[in-house]
């Protein structure tokens, strides 16, 4: 009988500090379940400033001529000397002054793949912003080869021109040639 007078007593005991601390339980799953308040951080913004540089315009006489130029040593390098090269050289150095101004986001498509490949490139790999390049184009006297476009941004030492479809030789062999407008084109005095 002790031993059951005592396992009551045990039993009671531990049923009523059960009881008291039940409700401090409650409390702190209350405190868990309650949704605490997320903190508000403001976020990051990160921005880059575009320095946006002149480049020049495709009827730029200092352009053309310079154009004209590397288009002329370009086919007086070549060894097909035909009577399509040579009409193609006469129509293409004769009409120098026919390129218009191309919107560059129109040729950001597989339809014109050398174009935009090109233009991909240097916004990729050479870190030229869109706005810093000037896309020209020569409508195509001869529809076998195609139209000429000139890709011209401006570089360290002046402006970088890529004579596009000019041969069809792969995009490895890049017709490319730079200048500088302020030694090719001096100021003579009066």
């Amino acid at each position: 009988m002790k031993i059951f007078w005592f396992l009551s007593l045990f039993l009671l005991s531990a049923v009523s500090a059960g009881a008291e601390e039940k409700p401090a339980a409650e409390n702190v799953l209350e405190q868990v379940s309650t949704p605490a308040e997320p903190e508000t951080v403001a976020p990051v913004v990160y921005t880059v400033e575009k320095e946006i540089l002149p480049v020049p315009a495709c009827n730029d006489k200092t352009l053309m001529a310079k154009t004209q130029e590397y288009i002329t040593a370009f086919f007086d390098k070549s060894d097909n000397k035909g009577v399509l090269f040579r009409r193609r050289r006469q129509l293409l150095l004769n009409n120098m002054e026919n390129f218009t101004t191309e919107n560059i986001a129109n040729y950001k498509t597989a339809a014109t793949s050398p174009v935009s490949d090109e233009i991909m490139d240097l916004q990729i790999n050479h870190n030229v912003p869109e706005e810093n390049m000037r896309l020209c184009k020569k409508q195509a006297a001869n529809k076998l080869y195609g139209d000429i476009y000139l890709l011209v941004y401006p570089s360290e030492k002046g402006y970088k021109v890529h004579v596009l479809n000019l041969d069809r030789k792969p995009l490895a062999a890049k017709n490319v040639f730079e200048y500088r407008p302020e030694l090719d084109n001096p100021v003579v005095a009066p």
